[in-house]
Order: structure tokens, then C-alpha cells, then sequence
């Protein structure tokens, strides 16, 4: 069964490995998830081992997109949130080179809180 990796790299990396089945459906059963902690020592080799271990067939990764969201605060002005996890850019610099330099398919996608509509990527 093939096995697609969801990554979303941040201050807790989580992730969800799944399986599909042989029509290419999700066979939720066989999926798991859980947590990279970036606190502990060993954090990026952590994330390395897993990949090599798991073998995912595509990885799904969240983007990094710099930038100071704003949004209107409760009296109507502008309130800037500068709380940036560059955690992130080190994860997916270890993701990338890992799918390159094993012909894994890799879709970065960009953050939800980047969309203000469903995008179907």
C-alpha cells in the first residue's frame, strides 16, 4: 500500500502517516500520527531517521512563508503577530533533500491561515 507523509513543520511538528488502499482511498485503520518535539536533543536527526524508517511513497509538507500577519483587533485596530517558528525552514530543509535524493514526490502547500477561501492544493 502506497504511503503519503502530511508534515506540518512548527514549533510541534506534527504528522500523519497514511496508507491507501488499492483504489487509492485513505484506509484510516492503517493511519498514524504524532509529534516531533523540537525541545528534545536530536531533533533533527529524529525527523532523518524517520523518513529513512517510514519510506514514505509522497510527502505533503507546509510551507514556510515569511511575513507578519495582522489582523483587526476587538476595538478595530490593527494588531501585528510577529511569532515566526523558523523551526520550520530547518525541518523542511531536512525533508526536501531527503524526497529529492530518494525520488519521493513532494507537494509543499501553503499555510490555511494564508487562504482566506478553500484551496485545493
Amino acid at each position: 500500500m502506497p504511503k503519503i507523509l502530511a508534515l506540518d513543520p512548527g514549533g510541534t511538528t506534527g504528522y500523519a502517516m497514511h496508507h491507501l488502499n488499492e483504489a487509492g482511498v485513505i484506509a484510516f485503520p492503517n493511519s498514524v500520527g504524532g509529534e516531533i518535539d523540537p525541545e528534545k536533543k536530536g531533533h533533527h536527526l529524529a525527523l532523518y531517521q524517520f523518513l529513512r524508517h517510514e519510506r514514505p511513497d509522497f510527502v505533503v509538507c507546509e510551507n514556510f512563508l515569511f511575513g507578519v500577519p495582522s489582523v483587526k483587533g476587538p476595538g478595530g485596530e490593527t494588531v501585528h503577530m510577529p511569532k515566526v517558528e523558523l523551526i520550520s525552514r530547518e525541518y523542511i530543509g531536512i525533508v526536501k533533500p531527503w524526497c529529492i535524493g530518494n525520488g519521493v514526490g513532494l507537494r509543499m502547500q501553503n499555510p490555511l491561515i494564508m487562504s482566506t477561501t478553500w484551496v485545493n492544493d
